[in-house]
């Protein structure tokens, strides 16, 4: 099965998003797991992050979108996210040119912040689509939260 690809068109650029390799999105979604988590429960799990996504941004509450999912989120992580998902991504600049994002990131997003995590939304879409349309990713949200002890209740805690 080869990499998907879509082209989404965000302010006035042309943006084709492609899959990351299988492993490489596995190691990503581990590490959104761990960064986004509560976000992501604060949301409604799955089904709110869906709602997030298929906003237009301006019926987005941004700053309360941006406040809870970087909670838990430092500027290196948020750095790393976006460039690997940059570095999987081109953009249109003219008939028959295509730089990847990752050499655009400052032309494209400067003064639209905003639009950068509209793009983030779709490179997410894009590669855990399973896991958003199915409700999966809720159940991967409640496996994460068993795993790290923060789901336990007292009677299920080992002894200190």
């Amino acid at each position: 099965m080869a990499l998907k690809s879509e082209v989404v068109q965000i302010d006035q650029w042309s943006l084709e998003i492609t899959q990351l390799p299988a492993m490489r999105a596995l190691t990503m979604f581990t590490r959104l797991l761990k960064a986004f988590g509560p976000a992501l429960a604060h949301f409604g799990g799955s089904t709110g992050i869906e709602n997030i996504l298929d906003s237009k941004v301006e019926d987005l509450n941004l700053g309360e979108v941006v406040e809870v999912f970087c909670t838990n989120l430092d500027e290196k992580e948020l750095d790393a996210f976006v460039r690997e998902f940059a570095a999987h991504t081109t953009v249109e600049t003219g008939p028959g040119k295509k730089p990847g994002l990752d050499k655009m990131l400052d032309l494209v997003f400067a003064g639209q912040l905003d639009s950068m995590f509209v793009w983030l939304g779709h490179s997410l879409r894009i590669n855990y689509r399973s896991f958003l349309d199915s409700g999966r990713l809720s159940a991967a949200l409640a496996l994460a939260r068993k795993g790290s002890g923060a789901g336990d209740s007292p009677e299920q805690s080992p002894p200190k």
